[in-house]
């Protein structure tokens, strides 16, 4: 269940804040994607510095942003994680 309140952020603010909350989880490694990046309907693979990342940007009925990915790198645990429109991780 998710406490924080519902907001309605414009959609270019919210690919704004999803791409920031993107690059900054992977900024140690340089992986970035662009505000450009941040569209419904995305699906995208990045291969970089040994990691396998795997994207996607969807919108929910009341036309809210998130990007989803599955990330994989041999050193490390995957991680599957969910950034919401307000730049939040899940």
């Amino acid at each position: 269940m998710n406490d924080r309140p519902e907001v309605s952020i414009p959609k270019q603010e919210s690919q704004l804040r999803i791409a920031d909350a993107f690059n900054g989880y992977f900024e140690a490694f340089g992986i970035r994607i662009g505000v450009e990046d941040v569209v419904v309907g995305t699906q995208r693979t990045l291969c970089q510095d040994g990691w396998a990342i795997t994207y996607g940007v969807n919108e929910d009925a009341d036309g809210r942003l998130s990007l989803e990915f599955y990330a994989t790198h041999r050193m490390t645990n995957d991680r599957h994680v969910v950034i919401s429109s307000d730049g939040q991780l899940e």
